[in-house]
């Protein structure tokens, strides 16, 4: 039983320091421009 409790403990640390490895990643990404690449605006309408 203790050696079952001891692996339950150290899995779920490796699970945890997997999930905020992944959540850490500085990845500079691209804004998204949704739809502004169908719309071409030329001059302003008064």
């Amino acid at each position: 039983m203790q050696r079952l409790k001891g692996v339950i403990i150290i899995a779920s640390i490796v699970a945890t320091a997997a999930a905020l490895g992944a959540c850490r990643k500085d990845v500079t990404a691209e804004p998204m421009k949704l739809g502004t690449a169908d719309i071409t605006i030329e001059q302003a309408v008064r």
